[in-house]
């Protein structure tokens, strides 16, 4: 791994092709906290850096930001094989704000037999303040075999059971996605999802859930499908793929 800084932006470039996640429980680390200072990227090499879990969820990255528009960026990795199921809301990545005006991007990012989360959000801002951009977004990624809550989210703010438009103040966005064989479903917690030109694939046959499901007490969640492409989906449980009630769904 190499670090430097260029304009105010830590990067961190992991060169190697394969890193073993394992190594984290043989020293008994459970996992990397960084408290975000100033914006960083993990970055893998050109050809797409694995990361490998091993079936287990040691080596997984807790973050946690305080400040106000910071990016935190991952690139060109391959998360593989990550299983948190003993634990509760732990994910590849776990991250906790007090603010909502933040950018955490996944780019050219690649996740592999993901059990439960590829991502866990815990926001409790103080104030929300209206963005432009999506604060979660997944651009170029691929989702293969992952099963059960893709995202988990606990979103937290007084003021939004007054807010009717709150996805306006905390989206998420998948663009140019791929999602093949896969059986997950997503939480939504007083946020919105947009998923633009992506393409989804031969849901597993067991599915047990819907693709969208709310956390108790959810308002004003909007999800958009923009230009994308649903195919081989055949449903054999009684729950539709979407379930629209109590959706904005356009």
């Amino acid at each position: 791994m190499m670090k430097n800084n260029q304009n105010d932006k830590l990067i961190l470039d992991f060169v190697d092709d394969y890193y073993d996640m394992f190594r984290f429980k043989e020293h008994n680390i459970y996992n990397t906290e960084i408290t975000i200072q100033s914006s960083i990227i993990f970055k893998g090499n050109s050809n797409g850096t694995i990361f490998d879990y091993k079936n287990n969820y040691y080596g997984n990255i807790h973050m946690s930001c305080e400040k106000k528009e910071l990016l935190v960026k991952f690139e060109n990795i391959i998360f593989k094989n990550f299983d948190p199921s003993s634990q509760h809301r732990v994910g590849i990545v776990t991250f906790m704000s007090a603010i909502d005006d933040f950018q955490l991007q996944f780019y050219n990012c690649t996740f592999i037999n993901i059990i439960v989360n590829n991502l866990v959000l815990h926001l409790n801002p103080v104030i929300i303040y209206p963005v432009e951009k999506p604060q979660i977004l997944y651009d170029k990624c691929n989702f293969f075999n992952n099963t059960d809550i893709g995202i988990s989210i606990v979103h937290e703010n007084k003021y939004s059971q007054y807010i009717s438009d709150i996805y306006k103040y905390f989206t998420i966005k998948y663009t140019n996605c791929d999602f093949i064989d896969n059986n997950v479903y997503y939480e939504y917690h007083n946020n919105g999802y947009i998923f633009e030109n992506c393409y989804f694939s031969n849901p597993k046959i067991d599915i047990s859930y819907p693709l969208f499901i709310p956390y108790p007490h959810s308002s004003g969640v909007i999800i958009k499908f923009i230009n994308s492409i649903f195919d081989n989906i055949y449903m054999k449980k009684p729950n539709p793929y979407i379930l629209a009630d109590g959706l904005d769904l356009e």
